[in-house]
């Protein structure tokens, strides 16, 4: 693969080491979704190894060192409990949707998921600007948290804005919803008007004929007949430049770069990511001072990029750990010089899974920006003897 991305090393960086994620929290990642109908939210929580045995105990209440579905059913609850959602300052109960609980060994591996999808009825879709509010306080004493508005699949909404507390306890949402009738009466409105402007043309067709046959008499006689027409010929040339499709000519946005080392027991990945872009998806100021915005975000980073890459293999996770973050200033061809972080990354499958077969689950900014790509390459392949980097793929939202 030829390489799109010249780095050129500032004069700091910061060690980062974690194995799945910080070993004595609680991860807990709530991704919210909006739609016209109501509000889903699916909440990813997961123990790290050290408090692995204190999460379990609360869930295994009758102590058979097993979880059953009653057992599940009352952890999800007291979730819920300690859970709230709002819309426009107004109370909207989440109901349990779904449940989804790891094994015990999963847990002390520190690469066990609960999931809960939640969904709450909320008047999200009426017309005008409106407010989310979403609070998480489950567990304050272990948690750690990170929540995210998932890109709608929907025209109907756009959203305006997020905001943040400092430990992302709470998310406030500032989103726009057009209603789909009001689509439907502005495509009606272009319709009309669009006829409009077909029956005055015919009206005129022969001022528009005669200009035509202007071109085969003489110059003299040409004149007096563009003079003569000249603001029906003034109208066309309007209608023709609106109509004609309009070309952006934008400074594109850097891509991200998945390099991948291919080792027989673990896969190392090595992640640059566009600084500008990050802060979009990330949520929070890591632009203006690089080195110390990320080490005072460093847990709630590390934690975004555990719940946004996630290898798996015959749907059984990988560990993922972040062994070192590092901040530089790159090039790209086609987007010029910007500031990147290097994560380094290690992808380990379970005892007695190949290292050679697995499928990524990887969305790190693209659930944000969609219009934002990430190339994967293989640099090296210990077993098959390969030492030049090749391309492989393009991750990318699609959009249609």
């Amino acid at each position: 693969m030829k390489r799109l991305l010249a780095c050129f090393f500032c004069a700091f960086a910061f060690q980062a080491t974690a194995a799945a994620h910080v070993l004595d929290q609680y991860l807990q990642v709530a991704q919210i979704a909006l739609s016209p109908g109501g509000v889903r939210v699916e909440l990813r929580l997961i123990p790290g190894v050290q408090v692995a045995d204190r999460v379990f105990a609360l869930i295994d209440v009758d102590g058979d060192e097993k979880i059953s579905s009653a057992e599940e059913q009352a952890y999800a609850r007291r979730v819920l409990q300690d859970v709230a959602l709002e819309v426009d300052g107004r109370r909207a109960p989440l109901a349990l949707t779904g449940v989804e609980f790891p094994s015990r060994r999963e847990m002390n591996e520190g690469i066990g998921v609960i999931r809960l999808d939640l969904a709450a009825e909320a008047a999200s879709g009426a017309a005008g600007e409106h407010q989310l509010s979403f609070r998480n306080d489950h567990l304050p004493e272990l948690g750690v948290y990170l929540a995210n508005a998932l890109v709608p699949t929907t025209n109907e909404i756009k959203i305006l804005g997020q905001e943040r507390d400092a430990l992302q306890h709470r998310l406030r949402l500032n989103f726009h919803a057009t209603p789909d009738a009001a689509h439907g009466r502005l495509r009606r409105t272009g319709v009309f008007i669009f006829c409009l402007c077909l029956a005055l043309f015919f009206r005129q067709w022969e001022p528009l004929r005669r200009l035509c046959a202007a071109w085969k008499i003489g110059r003299s006689m040409r004149r007096k007949v563009f003079v003569a027409n000249r603001h029906w010929l003034i109208a066309l040339l309007l209608l023709a430049s609106g109509a004609a499709p309009q070309r952006a000519y934008a400074h594109q946005q850097p891509t991200t770069l998945v390099v991948l080392d291919v080792a027989p027991h673990q896969v190392a990945m090595n992640l640059h990511v566009p600084l500008s872009e990050l802060e979009l998806a990330f949520g929070n100021d890591v632009s203006g001072d690089p080195e110390n915005s990320l080490a005072r975000w460093q847990a709630p980073f590390i934690a975004y990029l555990i719940s946004h890459i996630r290898p798996a293999t015959d749907g059984r996770p990988w560990a993922v750990g972040v062994r070192e973050i590092t901040v530089h200033k790159a090039e790209q061809t086609q987007s010029g010089p910007f500031q990147e972080v290097l994560v380094h990354l290690s992808l380990t499958p379970l005892d007695g899974v190949s290292a050679r077969r697995f499928l990524l689950d990887y969305d790190v900014i693209l659930h944000q920006v969609v219009t934002h790509k990430a190339l994967v390459s293989i640099r090296n392949d210990w077993e098959r003897g390969r030492t030049a980097e090749e391309e492989v793929g393009v991750i990318k939202v699609n959009t249609q």
